[in-house]
């Protein structure tokens, strides 16, 4: 798989949310399940030529966010501001109450919020729909 649409076409009985432009780019993202009574979601994502949108991890949780790499490589920044890749092999942990916004060539992946996040400029709540 090389592109967001060979991702979710591979994965066609999941329901994904995606924001593209004519091209193609930018993001999509799957819930596959959580808590709604803690806000914990469990996340398939894919990023193609894009940022996803800057959000802010809820507290609480032993971590912010546990972020993997199935293909592609992530471009992010740890909380002390220092550029991080996370590849294939990687998997990072965010802190609680961390925020940025990940971007990639192409990655596809998955996360974990223990307790979800809030997009930073909207503080809209990202929960199981």
């Amino acid at each position: 798989m090389n592109t967001m649409q060979e991702v979710v076409d591979a994965f066609g009985s999941l329901r994904w949310t995606r924001e593209v432009d004519s091209r193609g780019n930018g993001f999509a993202y799957s819930v596959l399940g959580g808590n709604r009574e803690s806000d914990e979601i469990y996340v398939l994502a894919v990023i193609q030529n894009a940022e996803a949108p800057r959000h802010t991890h809820g507290v609480g949780g032993t971590y912010g966010e546990k972020v993997g790499t199935f293909i592609g490589e992530l471009h992010d920044v740890d909380e002390d501001g220092r550029p991080i890749q996370i590849g294939p092999q990687d998997v990072h942990l965010h802190r609680p109450g961390s925020t940025h916004a990940p971007r990639a060539d192409f990655w596809f992946g998955f996360y974990h919020q223990p307790r979800g996040a809030k997009l930073a400029l909207e503080d809209e709540n990202l929960k199981l729909a």
